[in-house]
């Protein structure tokens, strides 16, 4: 494994240089810092591409031209199938859709299965966090591993270190109740969920398996 580029730039960038294009987010709700921070790393991803995110929700119009490639949803199951049925009414329809999170994308799933779409072969699918469900899905989902551990004991040591009137460097007179803001290295998990575009056409064949196969260093 190798660390990645923080938030959802890691997660567009993978389906980037697998040759998608199109490319649409259900983004998480934009009062949380994290949905906030993987919308802008998606969005940031594509513009380096000399591609762009639209934000839109309405119904597809007459003329044909209904092209929403970010709806923002709860990070939940029922959410992310409800905005990626949105997303998959959009003319052109997205190759792939990158989540907020593994619930999200689960929801995708589900989204692209009751309407008859193949995945990796019709639509590939990014989530984030890699949860356990993740791996257990079918297809297994490409995700964004976070370091959870290690964010839990970050978050402990900090909370006693306020508790005890030290800053967050662990020296008396510090700020305890200034927010502090840390970043860890996350990683590209890459399962089964994606593939180039137009797989099902016969990419996807000369693909080997590569169930809970890691980007290598």
């Amino acid at each position: 494994m190798r660390p990645t580029p923080p938030g959802g730039a890691a997660a567009t960038q993978h389906l980037l240089d697998l040759g998608h294009t199109r490319i649409a987010a259900v983004a998480g709700p934009l009062d949380m810092a994290c949905a906030v921070d993987r919308s802008a790393g998606h969005r940031a991803a594509l513009a380096a591409a000399g591609l762009e995110a639209r934000h839109t929700s309405v119904p597809p119009d007459p003329s044909g031209t209904h092209d929403p490639s970010v709806v923002v949803a709860r990070f939940s199951r029922e959410d992310g199938e409800r905005a990626a049925r949105e997303l998959l009414a959009a003319v052109p329809r997205p190759t792939a859709i990158v989540t907020g999170n593994d619930l999200q994308a689960l929801g995708v799933l589900d989204a692209a299965r009751s309407l008859g779409l193949r995945v990796p072969e019709d639509l590939s699918v990014v989530g984030f966090d890699d949860v356990a469900p993740a791996r257990w899905a079918r297809p297994a989902l490409t995700t964004i591993r976070q370091p959870l551990r290690e964010m839990a004991e970050r978050a402990t040591r900090m909370a006693l270190r306020q508790h005890a009137g030290l800053g967050t460097d662990g020296h008396a007179g510090g700020a305890p109740d200034e927010p502090v803001r840390v970043e860890l290295a996350t990683t590209l998990v890459v399962r089964d969920s994606t593939a180039a575009p137009g797989a099902g056409s016969g990419g996807r064949a000369s693909r080997p398996s590569r169930r809970d196969r890691r980007r290598a260093a």
